[in-house]
């Protein structure tokens, strides 16, 4: 079995500008992201977790972005459930990212999200 993990942080200080700019929030986020994070109470938090979650992912595939012509668009995360209240994130990924994901011998992913005032992070698990 292969299995190898990916982390990232984020300073929300830092990430607050970015968040300002709706061409990064464009290139960077799904549509569906940017509306969820755009309901949330913390939306710098949940824009930052969610960068820190792709950047955790290409790391643990090994590929970094742009290495491999993945863009950070290329990834986005989606809550499992929300009309059944289980907001569990679920990674999701266009077929060019799938194609490097199978070609690796990885079969499934799991993520985790978590942010405080200063601060965003995420992990991410390749199983294979």
């Amino acid at each position: 079995m292969i299995i190898r993990v990916g982390i990232d942080l984020v300073s929300l200080a830092d990430f607050s500008l970015r968040t300002q700019d709706e061409r990064f929030l464009e290139m960077v986020f799904s549509q569906e992201e940017r509306e969820y994070c755009d309901r949330r109470a913390t939306s710098v938090a949940s824009y930052a977790a969610r960068f820190a979650a792709k950047e955790a992912f290409v790391k643990a595939l090994g590929t970094g972005f742009f290495g491999k012509q993945i863009l950070p668009k290329d990834i986005w995360i989606i809550s499992e459930d929300p009309k059944q209240g289980t907001s569990r994130p679920l990674l999701q990924w266009t077929e060019k990212v799938e194609q490097l994901f199978s070609a690796a011998g990885f079969n499934s992913a799991d993520v985790s999200l978590s942010h405080t005032k200063d601060y965003a992070a995420a992990s991410v698990v390749l199983y294979g």
